[in-house]
């Protein structure tokens, strides 16, 4: 990722690079290290986990100006930080940014699999680049938003994001929800297009059962209904019992031979636990 940084196009009055190690020391701050002549690194290391609360702190101590935020796993293209300058210019403070992600497989899923994975292993870019952007589509690798514009609408949800309770995902997706909802503009910034590398291990059919999950578990965590009846385990009785028929149709689902039929019994066992246990945990 750095060193895809390192070659990029840098507008003239671009600040730093800070990279936020969280919850966990990987030798991150000797990495910064052997990139420091090459650009401008800022590197913080805070003992708390949390993706939200990393980029929260990055937005807190900058304070102003646009922020891109990308990942580790990224590579960059050459004109990633002068497209979002040049549409920043354009659009100013009321907008959110977002740009094309495309993928690096270690080892490619098979065909059918990949309309089961989420756009981060999957890609994604917008059909009509001229198209207006009023709902959740730009992803936490590749997204960019004014400082002071995050800081004001109460930045992300610490609730949410890789290394909170549970591991819910979409603080983005959050995010640009509410502010979208403030009458904000998506702006799509097609020359922004960054890489994400995919290993083998997050995308097969057991990765995706566990990532349906997580997304169904970010929706009961989030979910404000209060559901009647009676209760057990901080869950409705009927829930219990679903999870229970879903259960045993997921195990009979192991011999069946037709691996996306298989995968899609499977799926509705993983959304449903997922949401019973995101219910739980409110």
């Amino acid at each position: 990722t750095l060193e895809s940084l390192s070659a990029m196009q840098m507008p003239q009055r671009f600040g730093s690079i800070w990279i936020v190690e969280n919850g966990s020391d990987a030798g991150t701050r000797q990495v910064c290290a052997d990139f420091a002549g090459t650009i401008a690194i800022e590197y913080v290391h805070l003992d708390k986990p949390g993706r939200s609360g990393a980029m929260q702190h990055v937005a807190e101590h900058i304070g102003t100006g646009l922020l891109i935020f990308t990942d580790d796993d990224v590579r960059v293209s050459e004109q990633f930080v002068m497209s979002y300058a040049k549409a920043a210019q354009q659009h100013g403070e009321r907008a959110v940014y977002g740009g094309p992600l495309s993928i690096d497989y270690e080892t490619a899923p098979a065909d059918w699999l990949i309309g089961y994975l989420p756009p981060s292993a999957a890609g994604w870019e917008l059909g009509d680049p001229d198209a207006a952007v009023n709902q959740p589509s730009f992803l936490g690798a590749n997204i960019a938003i004014f400082a002071q514009t995050l800081l004001a609408e109460g930045g992300f949800n610490p609730q949410l994001g890789v290394g909170s309770a549970g591991n819910p995902v979409g603080e983005e997706f959050d995010l640009q929800q509410r502010l979208f909802g403030k009458g904000y503009e998506g702006v799509y910034v097609p020359g922004s297009r960054v890489w994400h590398y995919v290993p083998r291990s997050r995308c097969s059919a057991r990765w995706a059962l566990k990532r349906h999950e997580r997304v169904w578990f970010t929706n009961g965590k989030m979910d404000a209904k209060q559901y009647d009846g009676p209760h057990l385990a901080g869950a409705p009785r009927w829930m219990w019992r679903k999870l229970i028929s879903l259960g045993l149709n997921a195990g009979a689902a192991n011999f069946v031979l037709n691996a996306r039929k298989r995968f899609e019994i499977k799926k509705e066992y993983h959304q449903h636990k997922g949401f019973m246990r995101g219910l739980r945990s409110r």
